[in-house]
């Protein structure tokens, strides 16, 4: 299934709370980055359907930064969300979800904690900063280029044949 990124960031801040961790903006950028990725390398498919642009420090989700860039470097604490416009015009705020049935991402986003978890912001933007990976190939000096889903997809098929690259 593919599902908005802000869902997909409100299943991977519900794992780091049950791991009793948080997370920032940054590590919560390359966590949604990364599970994306294995998930186009595992399915074919892409679990997300927004964009994932290269800016300087690293594959970003736009409408990720523009719902979690008000808190800077702090841990987030809340989730992201959505805005519902009734027909009176009165609205609502409501998180975006993960499908209770879709045991399948809720295993990857929780191997993806066990895996890269451990890591800061910081860290997981060198692991996806270096060189021959879809954002070394789609980043231009200072520009906001979209990666592609099918260099996305090359790379983590690549890491599963050889871990270390």
């Amino acid at each position: 299934m593919t599902y908005s990124a802000k869902a997909v960031a409100n299943l991977l801040i519900d794992v780091a709370r049950e791991n009793g961790s948080s997370l920032d903006q940054m590590k919560l950028q390359k966590l949604v980055y990364i599970t994306h990725g294995w998930n186009l390398a595992i399915t074919n498919k892409p679990l997300i359907e927004d964009g994932i642009q290269a800016w300087k420090y690293g594959p970003v989700i736009p409408v990720l930064y523009e719902e979690f860039k008000n808190c800077g470097r702090n841990d987030i604490m809340d989730y992201a969300t959505d805005v519902n416009v009734a027909d009176d015009l009165s609205f609502s705020f409501t998180p975006p979800k993960i499908n209770e049935n879709d045991s399948a991402t809720y295993k990857l986003a929780n191997k993806i904690w066990a895996t890269y978890g451990k890591y800061s912001g910081p860290q997981l933007s060198n692991l996806t900063h270096m060189p021959d990976t879809p954002w070394d190939k789609a980043y231009i000096g200072g520009g906001q280029a979209v990666i592609d889903n099918s260099l996305i997809r090359e790379h983590f098929v690549n890491l599963s044949r050889n871990p270390n690259a």
